[in-house]
């Protein structure tokens, strides 16, 4: 139900300005699909965390709905993020927002420049990612996205435009 992204910025020059930043993952399909516009939203992560490389049953070695490593805890549970700052995902093929009731795929985009700009203003360190969530638990439609392991072209992007 939340989904942790993170790209490295640090090719960009320090004190550049970021004219845009576009934030596009892949909806693979959704299922339990129901007739409600589907509400999607981007925050930004508070604290670091690191990206488990375990495949199967056992113990995780990343961040969980619990820990951000795997043994930290996050501040809160499901990923400690600035809920005052939410950024809405729109249907990238009709720019919708929310997606409409009867998206079943495709690239979904937040525009994310005021981010990249603190992490480029800020340094590395700054950079925890984002965290992609439903802003509720009462719908039912489960949507699903490609990773970065996807080998369809279809793996997170991050489009940044600087001068």
């Amino acid at each position: 139900r939340r989904i942790l992204v993170r790209f490295d910025v640090t090719p960009i020059p320090a004190a550049t300005r970021i004219k845009s930043a576009i934030l596009r993952i892949y909806c693979r399909s959704v299922s339990s699909a129901t007739t409600n516009p589907k509400m999607l939203n981007a925050y930004f992560v508070m604290e670091s965390w690191v990206e488990g490389t375990m495949t199967g049953t056992g113990t995780a070695d990343g961040a969980t709905w619990r820990t951000r490593n795997g043994t930290t805890s996050w501040a809160s549970l499901g990923g400690h993020y600035y809920a005052d700052w939410a950024v809405p995902g729109r249907e990238e093929a009709s720019s919708l927002s929310p997606l409409p009731a009867g998206f079943a795929q495709g690239w979904v985009t937040f525009d994310i420049t005021p981010a990249v700009q603190h992490w480029v203003d800020n340094g590395p360190a700054s950079n925890n990612g984002m965290l992609i969530r439903m802003p509720t638990t009462s719908s039912s439609d489960i949507l699903q996205f490609d990773s970065r392991q996807s080998v369809s072209g279809t793996a997170p992007q991050l489009v940044v435009v600087y001068q």
